[in-house]
């Protein structure tokens, strides 16, 4: 799988995932809050800017496991 392909598709599954992430810092959505707010959105509710940033560290991440 070439990386823009894997990009769309953890794409579209983020855009269909019900995940908060937090709107300060990005950490996804635990029991207790990451940076101290408490202001939440899904990948789909966030900035554009928002999205490339979350959306190129899980793919980093996919394709580091594939290294691996």
């Amino acid at each position: 799988m070439t990386s823009d392909q894997l990009r769309q598709q953890i794409y579209e599954d983020l855009m269909r995932d019900s995940t908060q992430y937090c709107c300060y810092c990005g950490q996804a959505k635990h029991r207790m809050s990451c940076c101290g707010e408490n202001h939440f959105e899904t990948f789909a509710e966030m900035r554009h800017e928002d999205q490339a940033y979350i959306l190129d560290e899980m793919v980093i991440d996919e394709l580091a496991k594939e290294k691996q």
